[in-house]
């Protein structure tokens, strides 16, 4: 399998973007660090990633750019080409698979959702964190809150509205 950092260089070669770069970060205690990489594409990030290891958090954050990449290309794991592994002597086939039509989507779910926005814990301290990381070092005190607390909202109402429509399912009470 090629690893998620390699098929992100060769989608934007092919493609013929500029050369993606990551910029990774390490937090947290030395026996206890995470690591927050971001791949940065003519300037703008396309995709980030946490894990416990720089490798990892760069591995994560190559598979968000890749889902960028084919939202905003059109092109999916669906239409480009497979490849499998060959026998010594043979060619490699390349096959095809044709693309699955994207789904109708209705009125009533591109409107602009006005709020309350419901409380996924895990997605908003992820949205949050990612917002920490990525808030200027130079600002401190309010400035700093207010940063971290403007990028975090604006990373999980997006996250939120790319998930789709939210039903809440009310629970009987025990």
């Amino acid at each position: 399998m090629n690893h998620p950092k390699n098929a992100l260089l060769e989608r934007c070669k092919r493609l013929g973007l500029a050369v993606p770069s990551f910029d990774t970060k390490s937090t947290g205690p030395a026996h206890e660090r995470t690591f927050i990489s971001d791949v940065l594409l003519a300037g703008e990030v396309i995709g980030a990633g946490q894990g416990p290891n720089r490798r990892e958090a760069e591995r994560r954050a190559a598979e968000e750019a890749l889902a960028y990449l084919d939202r905003s290309s059109g092109e999916s794991a669906a239409t480009a080409p497979t490849k499998r592994k060959k026998r010594k002597g043979t060619p490699e086939p390349e096959t095809t698979v044709p693309p699955v039509p994207a789904p109708t989507v209705s009125a009533s779910t591109t409107a602009a959702f006005e709020g309350p926005w419901p409380i996924f814990e895990g997605a908003l301290a992820a949205c949050l964190q990612i917002a920490n990381s990525r808030v200027d070092p130079a600002l401190i005190g309010e400035s700093a809150l207010l940063s971290v607390q403007q990028l975090g909202l604006q990373l999980y109402k997006n996250t939120l509205a790319d998930l789709g429509e939210v039903v809440e399912v009310e629970e009987p009470l025990a």
